[in-house]
């Protein structure tokens, strides 16, 4: 060993130099207060049937990463917002998320990020810059997620889930509820199964749109007890396509709407004026 080892204040740590020398096996006995721990030194070739634990010089440290929230590729520098959904059921209080970005220079997040009470998304303002890939490691209390962004062209092999700019995003879509066709703006009102048993109160429905300008929904939402259904008046704008996300309780289901022509090779099972949407199961 050589020189002090010390165990700084507040660590729990010991950082040790090792001189090792001839061929052989040596037990290092470490010993801080009452705790004592042994380091066994293998130099050269271990002994058969041994598992060393420490092989020196180590090559590098494998850390997991984060489950995928997907990716969000640009073709450059800009700023997109992305709704994530990150928790398993709806929270109590407004609950912040903390963001962290392996390379700000590429990819960082504008402004705080609170998911409201009852939500279970985080609404991202994501500013691009340099070319790269940078990954976005949102928490949220106990859950951990991490958003890969792409600025430029994506490398060979990768699937992009989404490609930017986009008129709306939402990352790992909610279960569908079916897609809403019109031909330009106006209103429609929709009803839409929500809730698999009937609710034992009235139950508030929180929309979120991915993008208001071509589609809102108007007015607050409440499935009334004993119903299962939400009655939904979506205001329709500019043309293009957007999602509204619908959560009650603790289902969530996303409806797309489509305002002015259908991209091809998308199957409209509802073309408006409509007078049901049934979820599909």
């Amino acid at each position: 060993m050589v020189g002090a080892v010390v165990v700084s204040a507040g660590s729990q740590t010991a950082t040790l130099t090792i001189t090792t020398g001839t061929t052989g096996t040596a037990l290092l006995t470490l010993q801080a207060g009452t705790e004592v721990r042994g380091l066994t030194v293998i130099v050269g070739t271990p002994p058969a049937g041994s598992v060393p634990p420490i092989i020196a010089p180590p090559a590098a440290v494998m850390v997991l990463p984060a489950p995928s929230a997907g990716q969000l590729i640009v073709p450059g520098s800009g700023q997109q917002t992305l709704s994530v959904p990150l928790l398993p059921t709806p929270v109590t209080v407004d609950t912040p998320v903390t963001v962290r970005s392996s390379d700000p220079t590429i990819a960082r997040v504008v402004g705080a990020v609170v998911i409201p009470a009852g939500g279970q998304v985080a609404t991202l303002t994501i500013t691009t810059g340099t070319r790269g890939i940078a990954f976005l490691t949102m928490t949220a209390g106990m859950e951990v997620r991490q958003l890969t962004v792409i600025v430029g062209t994506p490398p060979a092999g990768s699937v992009p889930p989404i490609v930017a700019p986009p008129a709306g995003v939402i990352v790992q879509a909610a279960p569908s509820a079916g897609q809403l066709i019109v031909p330009g703006s106006g209103r429609q009102t929709l009803i839409v199964p929500l809730l698999p048993t009937p609710a034992t109160t009235d139950t508030p429905v929180t929309v979120r749109s991915s993008d208001p300008a071509i589609a809102s929904v108007v007015g607050s939402v409440v499935i009334p007890v004993g119903s299962q259904v939400a009655t939904l008046t979506v205001a329709t704008g500019t043309q293009g396509i957007a999602f509204l996300t619908m959560t009650a309780g603790g289902q969530v289901r996303e409806l797309t709407v489509i305002v002015g022509t259908p991209p091809a090779g998308s199957v409209p099972p509802i073309v408006a004026p409509p007078v049901r949407i049934d979820v599909t199961k």
